[in-house]
C-alpha cells in the first residue's frame, strides 16, 4: 500500500497530484489540472471505480464553469469526455520504464503533454449561440473570457469583485424580466386614484416663448408604443436609481394622460 501511493502521489507523466478543488480556481482548469486532480481521487478514494471518481471530478469542474458564467454540455457528455482523456493517459502510461528514453517514447510524451495544456473544454459546439440567446447583458465579456481560457497560456482571470457584479446584474435584470413582462397588465389595471397625476402635472408652468417669431402649436400627439416607452423609462430609472415601482408609476402616468 505505502509503494502504490509513492507511485500515485509523483505519476512521471503528470507530476504531483492536486489537493485542491477545482472549483476555486480564478481560471478555466488544463486537462493536466483535471488529471492531477483525479489522481488526488485515486490515493483517497481506494474503493472508487474510475468512473464514478471522475463523477466527483465533473462536480467541481461545474462549479468552476457556471461561475464564469460558460454553458457546459449535459453530465454524460461530460463523463465521456473525461473518460476519453484518462485513455489517452493510460495508453502512454503504458510505456515500459526501459522505453520511456527512446525517441519515439519522447514523441509521445512530449505530443501528450501538449494535449494536457490545452482547455478542458465542456462547452457545447454552439456555445456562443446559447450564451447570444441568453440575453445577459455580459455574455460577449463572459465569451471573450472564454476564448482567452482556450489559449496557452491562458489569457484572463476571473476575480471575486467581476463575480459579486456579475450576481448583482444577473438578480437586476431578472428583476427587470418580471417587471417588465407584468407591466403591461399593471399599467392597465391601475387607475387615477392610485397614482397621483397631479405630480406630474405641468399646466401651471408657462412654456410659451414671446421671442419666437413663429407660433408654436398649443399641442401636438405623438404615438408611443407601450414596449418602447417602457425600454425609455426602464433606461432612466436605472440610471437615476430610481425603484421599479416609482418607474411603473411614471409609465402609469404617462399613459392616462395620454389616453384623456
Amino acid at each position: 500500500m505505502k509503494s502504490r501511493k509513492t507511485r500515485q502521489s509523483n505519476d512521471w507523466l503528470l507530476a504531483s497530484i492536486n489537493n485542491s478543488s477545482l472549483a476555486i480556481g480564478v481560471k478555466l482548469p488544463l486537462k493536466i489540472a483535471v488529471m492531477r486532480r483525479y489522481l488526488y481521487f485515486v490515493r483517497t478514494e481506494v474503493n472508487t471505480s474510475t468512473k464514478d471518481m471522475f463523477k466527483i471530478v465533473l462536480s467541481e469542474l461545474k462549479q468552476i464553469w457556471k461561475r464564469a458564467s460558460i454553458p457546459i454540455k449535459p453530465d454524460h457528455k461530460c463523463i465521456e469526455q473525461l473518460m476519453r482523456i484518462h485513455k489517452e493517459w493510460s495508453k502512454v502510461k503504458a510505456i515500459g520504464v526501459s522505453k520511456r528514453n527512446n525517441p519515439n517514447s519522447q514523441k509521445k510524451k512530449s505530443e501528450f503533454v501538449t494535449n494536457m495544456n490545452t482547455l478542458c473544454d465542456l462547452s457545447p459546439p454552439n456555445v456562443k449561440e446559447l450564451m447570444i440567446a441568453s440575453r445577459e447583458s455580459f455574455w460577449e465579456e463572459d465569451y471573450n473570457f472564454f476564448c482567452g481560457q482556450r489559449k496557452f497560456p491562458q489569457i484572463g482571470a476571473m476575480g471575486a469583485i467581476d463575480g459579486k457584479k456579475r450576481t448583482r446584474d444577473r438578480k437586476r435584470n431578472q428583476r427587470w424580466k418580471s417587471y417588465t413582462t407584468r407591466s403591461s397588465t399593471t399599467l392597465s389595471d391601475l387607475s387615477e386614484e392610485e397614482i397621483d397625476v397631479s405630480y406630474y402635472d405641468n399646466s401651471d408652468i408657462d412654456c410659451s416663448c414671446t421671442s419666437r417669431s413663429t407660433p408654436r402649436l398649443d399641442s401636438i400627439a405623438i404615438e408611443i408604443s407601450r414596449k418602447n416607452l417602457t425600454k425609455a423609462t426602464r433606461q432612466v430609472a436605472d440610471s437615476r436609481n430610481l425603484s421599479i415601482r416609482d418607474d411603473l408609476a411614471v409609465q402609469a402616468a404617462f399613459t392616462i394622460r395620454c389616453n384623456r
